[in-house]
Protein backbone atom coordinates (compact mmCIF):
# COMPACT_ATOMS: atom_id res chain seq x y z
CA UNK A 1 0.00 0.00 0.00
CA UNK A 2 1.56 3.46 -0.97
CA UNK A 3 -0.12 6.58 0.35
CA UNK A 4 -1.29 9.16 -2.44
CA UNK A 5 -2.34 11.06 0.15
CA UNK A 6 -3.21 11.92 3.74
CA UNK A 7 -5.68 14.75 5.75
CA UNK A 8 -5.96 15.32 9.53
CA UNK A 9 -9.17 14.94 11.15
CA UNK A 10 -10.68 16.92 14.01
CA UNK A 11 -10.70 13.22 16.34
CA UNK A 12 -7.06 13.22 16.17
CA UNK A 13 -6.74 10.40 13.41
CA UNK A 14 -6.44 10.50 9.39
CA UNK A 15 -8.44 9.91 6.26
CA UNK A 16 -5.82 8.44 3.85
CA UNK A 17 -5.75 7.68 0.34
CA UNK A 18 -4.08 5.30 -1.18
CA UNK A 19 -2.60 5.25 -4.73
CA UNK A 20 -4.59 3.08 -7.36
CA UNK A 21 -4.24 -0.09 -7.10
CA UNK A 22 -1.87 -1.45 -10.13
CA UNK A 23 -4.27 -4.07 -11.19
CA UNK A 24 -7.51 -2.91 -10.49
CA UNK A 25 -7.11 0.66 -10.52
CA UNK A 26 -8.93 1.12 -7.57
CA UNK A 27 -8.42 4.14 -5.04
CA UNK A 28 -8.79 3.15 -1.31
CA UNK A 29 -9.72 5.43 1.19
CA UNK A 30 -9.12 4.36 4.70
CA UNK A 31 -10.67 6.30 7.91
CA UNK A 32 -7.31 5.95 10.38
CA UNK A 33 -8.13 6.00 14.09
CA UNK A 34 -5.92 7.51 16.71
CA UNK A 35 -4.62 4.99 17.90
CA UNK A 36 -0.91 3.90 18.16
CA UNK A 37 -1.57 0.29 17.91
CA UNK A 38 -3.56 0.32 14.85
CA UNK A 39 -1.52 -0.88 11.95
CA UNK A 40 -2.84 2.06 9.69
CA UNK A 41 -1.77 4.75 12.15
CA UNK A 42 1.53 3.50 12.08
CA UNK A 43 1.98 3.40 8.48
CA UNK A 44 0.66 7.12 8.27
CA UNK A 45 3.25 7.88 11.49
CA UNK A 46 5.91 6.14 9.33
CA UNK A 47 4.90 8.32 6.18
CA UNK A 48 5.11 11.23 8.44
CA UNK A 49 8.64 10.47 9.91
CA UNK A 50 9.51 9.95 5.80
CA UNK A 51 9.04 13.76 5.93
CA UNK A 52 5.77 14.19 4.75
CA UNK A 53 2.93 16.62 6.02
CA UNK A 54 -0.85 15.94 6.26
CA UNK A 55 -3.11 17.98 4.95
CA UNK A 56 -4.89 20.17 7.78
CA UNK A 57 -8.50 19.16 8.69
CA UNK A 58 -11.54 20.15 7.51
CA UNK A 59 -13.13 23.08 10.24
CA UNK A 60 -15.73 21.69 12.33
CA UNK A 61 -19.23 22.52 10.87
CA UNK A 62 -20.75 25.99 12.64
CA UNK A 63 -23.17 25.22 15.37
CA UNK A 64 -26.56 25.74 14.00
CA UNK A 65 -28.77 28.82 15.51
CA UNK A 66 -31.77 27.02 17.60
CA UNK A 67 -34.88 28.07 16.26
CA UNK A 68 -37.14 30.57 17.66
CA UNK A 69 -39.49 30.20 20.14
CA UNK A 70 -43.14 32.04 18.87
CA UNK A 71 -42.49 34.44 21.10
CA UNK A 72 -39.22 35.54 19.84
CA UNK A 73 -40.49 35.54 16.32
CA UNK A 74 -43.28 37.82 17.39
CA UNK A 75 -41.58 40.27 19.26
CA UNK A 76 -39.06 39.83 15.54
CA UNK A 77 -41.94 40.82 13.57
CA UNK A 78 -43.55 43.73 15.66
CA UNK A 79 -39.55 45.11 15.64
CA UNK A 80 -39.90 44.43 12.20
CA UNK A 81 -42.88 46.05 11.44
CA UNK A 82 -43.83 42.78 9.55
CA UNK A 83 -47.10 42.33 12.38
CA UNK A 84 -48.82 44.65 14.99
CA UNK A 85 -48.71 43.33 18.28
CA UNK A 86 -53.10 43.61 17.65
CA UNK A 87 -52.53 40.82 14.54
CA UNK A 88 -50.51 39.02 16.61
CA UNK A 89 -53.13 38.75 19.56
CA UNK A 90 -55.78 38.12 16.89
CA UNK A 91 -53.56 34.92 15.53
CA UNK A 92 -53.47 33.57 19.29
CA UNK A 93 -57.32 33.82 19.80
CA UNK A 94 -57.83 32.04 16.78
CA UNK A 95 -55.74 29.14 17.83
Amino acid sequence: MTIQSVKDKLDGGYLVVLWPDPETGDVNKLHVPNSPRNGDYQMVQAWIAEGNTPDPADPAPAASTPPLTAEELASQMIADGTMTQGKIDALKAAR
